[in-house]
């Protein structure tokens, strides 16, 4: 079965890449806090999110957007659109320098 906590902090790293949250740093006595928390496996609260940066404990609120789940569905399909022709031109850039190494290499034995 899955942990839902481990989802939980993956989705809020997900919406932090994407900047759908706001994090403030927790204060000093916060971050020791919730050090003694993660070293004794007790699941943070809601409203905390561990930096995979820095290991700094933030609060996090969601951002407030204007559209409709839709409209953000489209935004996140345009950019894997987006994401999947840089991925296809890397491959072609790949291929094509494997082919012309290829090709260069068949030249030298030959000759």
């Amino acid at each position: 079965m899955c942990n839902m906590s481990i989802l939980n902090d993956e989705l809020n790293i997900v919406k932090d890449a994407f900047g759908l949250i706001n994090k403030t740093k927790c204060s000093g006595d916060e971050q020791k806090i919730f050090r003694g928390y993660k070293k004794e496996k007790y699941k943070l609260p809601d409203d905390v999110m561990v930096s995979e940066k820095d290991g700094a404990f933030y609060r996090i609120k969601e951002v407030e957007i204007d559209i409709t789940m839709e409209e953000f569905t489209l935004i996140l399909l345009h950019r894997q659109l987006e994401y999947m022709k840089v991925i296809k031109n890397c491959l072609i850039f790949i291929v094509v320098i494997a082919i012309i190494a290829l090709l260069s290499g068949l030249l030298l034995i030959n000759s």
